[in-house]
């Protein structure tokens, strides 16, 4: 429940701040990047510019953060035969407070988005922070999940969910209804994160201060995964408690 509870809160994090930076700062995404892919495509065929270089920018950090976060991940999985701690974790949760304060700095209130080239920096920041956010947690009830993305997220839940009706042994279903449930969570998170942060950000006086909410997210999902990888590893036996698990 634990874990499941941070899947859910992380993904949160990545709607809020996708929803966050396009709706407040740039018509761009920075954890969606199938969505940047597609803006891309519209641009060039419409052959408008002026959102171009915000969703490249979008994407090369993304894929810094990603791949400073795989190579962390390796190191941690392989030669301490631990998943990913420390490093991945502050590295994630620094890159989300500097893109707090680039909101407030950057994007003042009252003041509808900043002019393209001026939020590259926050949308950079952001971008390598979704990228490192990925590896934080990578499986779930025996599911590989990514925190980061929702469009895989819908179609396994159709897929489990439409298994767990279809499997004609009655105990094979509660393991996919249980799959169905880890991909439910995502998309109920991701699209819960993106619309706190619209209203939040348009329809109230707290303004492009919401940008201190993804790291005081976090930092609760993280708490909570903490405390079940401590919990975990005081149920199992000793030499046990240092696995390979997420």
């Amino acid at each position: 429940r634990g874990t499941l509870a941070g899947l859910g809160g992380l993904t949160g994090v990545a709607g809020f701040t996708d929803g966050m930076v396009f709706a407040l700062a740039a018509d761009t995404f920075v954890a969606n990047q199938s969505g940047n892919l597609i803006l891309i495509g519209v641009d060039l065929g419409a052959w408008e510019t002026e959102r171009l270089g915000a969703t490249l920018v979008s994407i090369v950090s993304y894929i810094i953060g990603a791949s400073v976060g795989a190579g962390l991940r390796y190191r941690a999985t392989t030669e301490r035969h631990q998943p990913p701690g420390t490093a991945l974790l502050v590295a994630t949760g620094l890159g989300l407070c500097i893109t707090a304060v680039m909101m407030v700095v950057l994007v003042p209130v009252g003041k509808a988005r900043p002019p393209a080239i001026e939020a590259y920096p926050l949308i950079a920041v952001a971008a390598v922070s979704m990228g490192l956010m990925a590896f934080v947690i990578r499986e779930v009830r025996g599911t590989a999940v990514l925190a980061t993305a929702a469009a895989g997220a819908l179609t396994n839940l159709v897929e489990f969910a439409t298994r767990s009706r279809l499997l004609p042994e009655p105990t094979q279903r509660p393991a996919e209804r249980d799959r169905a449930a880890v991909f439910a969570m995502q998309v109920g998170a991701y699209v819960a994160g993106a619309a706190t942060a619209a209203a939040l950000g348009l329809h109230t006086a707290v303004g492009h201060w919401v940008g201190v909410v993804p790291p005081l997210v976090f930092a609760v999902c993280v708490w909570l995964l903490v405390r079940r990888r401590r919990d975990e590893g005081r149920s199992l036996p000793v030499g046990m408690a240092d696995g390979s698990g997420d």
